[in-house]
């Protein structure tokens, strides 16, 4: 079973494109488009990981982490960000993001980062270097 990835951000063409290279590299995914629902969704879906925008509608993406990393088997979280000063990098790592990315980023880096995240926390195998390509078509 493909690891579950449920991706937060307020703008729809960044969330439509992280959705669609996660899904081609073999991930399910789920969407939402704010701080409120994303918290909700992850209640009940239970993803593996979260990919969140730093600046969101309703809760801000570091309220939504801690508030995650508060529950039990806290799924890993990944914060994208075009705030990418060392202060807004050590606050989202002090909110208990697993990693920060800034935007503008590499779906293929972000695929990577995702991978070797779910790895090092026990909860993946590596994928195909095939399906790794895929995601960066």
């Amino acid at each position: 079973m493909s690891a579950k990835i449920l991706t937060v951000d307020s703008g729809t063409d960044i969330r439509h494109l992280i959705e669609v290279r996660l899904k081609k590299a073999g991930y399910q995914v789920v969407t939402a488009a704010n701080g409120d629902d994303a918290v909700q969704l992850a209640l009940t879906e239970q993803p593996d990981v979260v990919i969140s925008g730093v600046r969101l509608p309703g809760l801000d993406g570091l309220t939504v982490t801690r508030r995650l990393k508060a529950q039990p088997n806290a799924p890993l979280v990944i914060l994208l960000s075009i705030l990418g000063g060392d202060h807004d990098i050590a606050a989202g790592f002090e909110a208990g993001a697993d990693d920060y990315l800034t935007k503008p980023f590499s779906p293929l880096v972000l695929i990577e980062r995702v991978r070797v995240n779910l790895i090092r926390a026990g909860r993946a195998a590596s994928l195909p270097l095939a399906d790794r390509e895929a995601a960066d078509e």
